[in-house]
């Protein structure tokens, strides 16, 4: 059971990351939902580069869930240890 949950928070994660790798390069599908509309002004969004920095470290996160888990015995669970205090 604990590696199908892992595998679903590792599903969660990635698919954040695309989202913000999207917008990162550009995209705007979606945008004006994330931020809450005040009438006449129009809403402040972070820059692209930091959208990339979280997308990146969604990312990240992403593979030190999917690395604890142990379904790639060629990476040494070790390499996990000091990441997940």
């Amino acid at each position: 059971m604990i590696p199908v949950l892992t595998l679903l928070i590792a599903l969660i994660l990635l698919a954040i990351s695309i989202l913000h790798f999207y917008w990162g390069f550009g995209g705007t599908t979606g945008l004006r939902s994330t931020r809450p509309q005040q009438p006449g002004k129009e809403p402040k969004y972070p820059s692209r580069v930091l959208t990339l920095f979280i997308a990146i470290g969604l990312l990240g996160m992403t593979g030190i869930v999917i690395g604890t888990t142990g379904l790639f015995p060629d990476v040494p669970i070790i390499a996990f240890d000091y990441t997940t205090v």
